[in-house]
C-alpha cells in the first residue's frame, strides 16, 4: 500500500459507487517523534487556497482555515493570480518557503496550473511544467536537508467542462493520469512529501452517487454542491474546511502531530472561523482568452 497516498483518515471515509470506486485505506505511520509540525505552517498555492470568489460574508483562505484549526496564525503565500504565471509564482512561493523555513507546508492546489494552462500539442507542455515544479521542490528539500519541512501536496483534480474553464486549458484525462502518477512517484521517493486527495474530493462531488463522510458530517447527492462555488472549480468555505481538516487529520494518523494540537471537530472549526474571518481581496485580472469562473 502506498504510504504517501492520503486515503482514509481518522473519522474521514470517502464512499463512492460505480466507476468512481472506493478510496483505498492508508496504513502505517510516518516518521515517529516529530509532534511539533503545527508550530510553523505555511500555505502555498493558487486561487482555491487564496479563497478566490468567496462572497464577503464567508470570505476565507485555506491559511485561515488551518490557522483556526491549530490555534495560531499560518503564513499565506498563495495567490489567486497564479494562473497568469504558474512558473514564476511557483518559484516565488518556494523562495518564500525557503526564507520562512516553516515546519509544515500545505499546497492543496500548488501544482494545479502545472497541468492546466496554455496546453499545446498532446499536453507535453503541461507535463514539462509539472516536471519543472517537482524538480524545484526536490532542490528545495535537498537545500533544507534534515531540517526539510513536511509538504502536503494536493493531487490534480479533473474539474471537467462544467468548471467554466476554456476547453483549451483543460488537459486530457490521460494527461491528468500521467501528471498524478508523477506526483505520487515523487512522494514515494521523498519521505517528507505526502498527498492530499484533492482529486478524490472533486470526483466524489461529480458523481451522481457520490458520498463524503468526514468529521462526523456527511454530504451526498446535491449536498456535495455545498463544497463548491457555482463555477464548480473553486471551493466554498465549507470546501476549504474539508481540505484543511483532511490535511491535518492525515498528520494525526501518521503520528506527526497530536490530536490535542488541533480542534476536535468540524463544528468547532466552523464556529471559530465565523468569529474571525476578515474580508480579503481575491479578485485577479483576467488572462486573455481565459476566465477563472463563468460570468
Amino acid at each position: 500500500m502506498d504510504r504517501h497516498l492520503v486515503a482514509v483518515v481518522i473519522g474521514a471515509v470517502f464512499c463512492m459507487q460505480a466507476r468512481t470506486g472506493d478510496v483505498p485505506q492508508k496504513t502505517g505511520a510516518g516518521p515517529a517523534g516529530n509532534h511539533d509540525l503545527t508550530r510553523s505552517i505555511a500555505v502555498v498555492g493558487a486561487s482555491v487556497s487564496a479563497g478566490y470568489g468567496l462572497p464577503a460574508e464567508s470570505s476565507t483562505t485555506l491559511a485561515e482555515v488551518v490557522g483556526a484549526y491549530v490555534g495560531h496564525r499560518v503564513q499565506d503565500f498563495s495567490t489567486a493570480a497564479m494562473f497568469l504565471d504558474p512558473a514564476g509564482c511557483r518559484v516565488r512561493q518556494l523562495g518564500q518557503v525557503a526564507d520562512a523555513a516553516p515546519a509544515l507546508v500545505i499546497g492543496a492546489d500548488f501544482l494545479f496550473w502545472d497541468a492546466y494552462g496554455d496546453a499545446q500539442g498532446e499536453g507535453e507542455t503541461n507535463l514539462t511544467l509539472l516536471d519543472s515544479a517537482l524538480n524545484e521542490l526536490d532542490m528545495l528539500l535537498k537545500r533544507f536537508g534534515k531540517r526539510a519541512p513536511t509538504f502536503l501536496l494536493g493531487d490534480i483534480p479533473d474539474v471537467g467542462p462544467q468548471s467554466g474553464l476554456d476547453r483549451r486549458f483543460i488537459p486530457t484525462k490521460e494527461t491528468l493520469r500521467l501528471a498524478n502518477d508523477r506526483i505520487r512517484e515523487f512522494a514515494e521517493t521523498h519521505p517528507r512529501v505526502q498527498i492530499i486527495p484533492v482529486a478524490r474530493v472533486y470526483a466524489v462531488a461529480q458523481s451522481p452517487t457520490g458520498r463524503l463522510s468526514i468529521g462526523g458530517h456527511t454530504w451526498e447527492g446535491s449536498q456535495l454542491s455545498e463544497l463548491f462555488l457555482p463555477d464548480a472549480l473553486h471551493l466554498s468555505r465549507e470546501g476549504l474546511i474539508v481540505i484543511g481538516f483532511l490535511s491535518l487529520q492525515q498528520l494525526i494518523e501518521d503520528d506527526l502531530i497530536r490530536e490535542d494540537q488541533v480542534l476536535a471537530s468540524l463544528e468547532e472549526l466552523r464556529a471559530k472561523l465565523s468569529c474571525f474571518s476578515p474580508p480579503h481581496t481575491n479578485r485577479v485580472p483576467e488572462k486573455r482568452g481565459f476566465r477563472l469562473s463563468p460570468e
